[in-house]
């Protein structure tokens, strides 16, 4: 909504601002939040602040408060916030797709999944252990599904960790040394080297 933001000891006009109450648990930090996007000026901001800080119990948010808010209240794995952090951090548009990929949840869909095959693969064990061999309920030949599901999985998660770190490069970026004999000043329209 849009709003008209007063100091609230003063009652003088700061600023007219779009107004946004986000309700818990369905916002981004899973609390109570509220918004107010103010106009860019310096004095516009300064006042707002200064308004604020005079109310019992605000602060400023610390850097990273809110990811963390998110992650305490379930919002974000760890595998988000670590995308969200190279978000931020990305200085090329591969950075940035590989950052959004990770912030939308792609390792975490691949680490849950293998997850689920492991518990599922510890259930199917712990039956075999539980009940005899011939019970109707146990499914012939588990042992071996068992052991191939594992054989699988077990070289998925080595190939995901054997990528030559190819994600962590991208996220890192290259370092480049360009070496050599000293270059020579160059005409407009010709090459070093060349007549």
């Amino acid at each position: 909504m849009l709003r008209s933001l007063i100091h609230p000891e003063t009652a003088e006009p700061l600023d007219l601002a779009l107004v946004l109450w986000l309700p818990g648990p369905a916002s981004a930090t899973g609390e109570d939040t509220a918004e107010f996007h103010v106009h860019g000026g310096l004095a516009v901001i300064e006042g707002v602040l200064a308004a604020l800080a005079r109310l019992p119990g605000l602060r400023p948010a610390e850097p990273g408060a809110f990811t963390r808010r998110a992650f305490d209240n379930g919002k974000l794995d760890l595998t988000r916030v670590e995308g969200l952090g190279d978000l931020l951090a990305a200085e090329t548009q591969a950075q940035r797709r590989q950052a959004l990929q990770q912030l939308g949840g792609r390792l975490e869909r691949l680490y849950e999944g293998w997850r689920d095959r492991l518990v599922r693969t510890m259930a199917y064990v712990a039956a075999d252990l539980d009940f005899a061999e011939g019970e109707d309920d146990v499914p012939a030949g588990l042992p071996a599904a068992v052991r191939q599901d594992l054989a699988d999985l077990s070289q998925e998660i080595e190939a995901h960790l054997n990528d030559s770190g190819r994600g962590e490069r991208l996220r890192q970026g290259l370092t480049v040394a360009i070496t050599g004999a000293q270059c020579r000043k160059v005409q407009p329209g010709k090459l070093a080297g060349r007549a």
